[in-house]
């Protein structure tokens, strides 16, 4: 399915702060906080840092958590769900009933296709949307990359037990696949979107039951993003601006990239 993707918050060179390499956690919560909000609040993760509850110090000693994130969520009058405790199979049903969710876990699980920087193999924090492909890859935003990348359910799984597993045995206690992380719903905003040409394309009028037009890249379309399949092909409803009308024209969703909601 198609979800509205938070604007993506790269770690390094956070322009907000210094402690950039540090922050992961706290850069997800910054994403988390465009989710909830539907795009109104963006920030950087570097800017939850005054109101997270931890010193500079710590932070460069021992990063964030997810407590730190709930805690600086309030001075935007936002409250953070924290899931901790819960396992894999909740994290899954979670993401599968449109909850984003920031999961917490150990980046050497990833394989070298899915990490955006070789040498590190530490802990980690990542953004998880209820978006997949079928071969089961969900949307993640991992801070250390540049942008959206879909990664494989077992490595996401390991991901976060291996973590979880760690700390639970190092405290002396006995793990039952507990594991770290928090859960974000969507706010309800507009269902149109705007959705700008990334490759020439036709629209398909669904009147005449052809392809018309020849829009070029750039141009800006309002869709409402549930997919349909026109002539074979996955499709976005187009509401406009005119002349495509609602209820006429469909654009390829592989020919656009969706904005911000209007």
């Amino acid at each position: 399915m198609a979800v509205r993707r938070p604007k993506f918050k790269y770690q390094i060179g956070d322009p907000t702060t210094w402690l950039d390499s540090h922050i992961c956690t706290l850069e997800c919560g910054a994403m988390g906080l465009d989710i909830i909000s539907g795009g109104r609040i963006d920030v950087w993760g570097g800017n939850l840092v005054p109101y997270c509850g931890r010193s500079t110090a710590l932070i460069v000693q021992r990063g964030t958590n997810l407590s730190n994130v709930a805690q600086a969520w309030k001075h935007w009058g936002k409250t953070l769900e924290n899931r901790t405790g819960y396992t894999w199979a909740n994290v899954l049903s979670d993401i599968r009933a449109g909850y984003w969710v920031i999961l917490q876990g150990d980046y050497d699980q990833f394989s070298l296709s899915v990490r955006c920087q070789d040498s590190f193999l530490g802990d980690h924090a990542i953004l998880v949307g209820p978006e997949s492909t079928s071969n089961e890859e969900y949307l993640s935003a991992d801070p250390l990359c540049r942008d959206f990348k879909y990664i494989p359910a077992d490595q996401l799984r390991n991901y976060s037990q291996k973590l979880a597993r760690r700390i639970y045995t190092n405290a002396g206690r006995r793990w039952y696949g507990q594991l770290f992380y928090a859960r974000i719903k969507p706010a309800v905003v507009s269902a149109h979107y705007k959705a700008t040409v990334t490759n020439q394309t036709q629209l398909w009028n669904e009147t005449t039951d052809q392809w018309v037009y020849k829009l070029t890249v750039g141009t800006v379309l309002i869709v409402r993003p549930k997919q349909f399949t026109k002539n074979g092909v996955a499709c976005y409803a187009v509401s406009g601006p005119k002349p495509y009308h609602t209820g006429e024209y469909y654009v390829p969703v592989k020919n656009v990239k969706l904005g911000a909601p209007v």
